[in-house]
């Protein structure tokens, strides 16, 4: 689950029994993740638009950063600031919205992995290696014109925004 928190940023949320609602703070909504023993990771932190407000504060209370995301720009600094500030679980997502997105960054695992607890422990290790599957330019076009058809759609009253967490 992505959930939006009460600023600016989002977490993404592996391994929750019950959805978590959208609105908390960064610190609240991670917790909420844990509670539930799921894996906290802060979603495209740099990002221009969707990043994580006080991440320098929040970093330390997730289990994990995604530090490729092909929907976001800011992947490198992303990378950057996990190696200084010793974030051990780092993330890859296409941030699909469209088909054409699926499986553009990726997470490899070596182990045999065929539950849900075993994926969670693979994630919480950081036992996995991230890699782009997909040309990033292509993609940010292809989101970027996603997003754009879907905000008019809106606008125009032909489609309603979702409102699930």
């Amino acid at each position: 689950m992505e959930i939006d928190t009460d600023g600016r940023g989002q977490v993404l949320a592996y391994g929750i029994k019950e959805p978590i609602k959208k609105g908390l703070t960064q610190k609240a909504t991670i917790s909420e993740v844990h509670k539930q023993g799921g894996v906290a990771i802060i979603a495209h932190p740099f990002d221009i638009i969707r990043g994580m407000q006080e991440i320098k504060m929040n970093y330390k209370y997730a289990d994990g950063l995604e530090t490729l995301n092909f929907g976001a720009v800011c992947n490198t600094k992303a990378a950057k600031f996990a190696k200084y500030n010793g974030v051990k679980v780092c993330t890859a997502g296409s941030d699909a919205h469209t088909y054409l997105l699926l499986d553009s960054a990726l997470l490899q695992i070596s182990k045999k992995c065929d539950t849900l607890d075993e994926f969670i422990n693979i994630l919480k290790a950081g036992d996995f290696v991230i890699f782009r599957n997909k040309n990033q330019i292509w993609a940010l076009i292809v989101g970027g014109l996603n997003v754009f058809v879907t905000r008019l759609l809106w606008l125009l009253g032909v489609v309603k925004p979702r409102t699930a967490t």
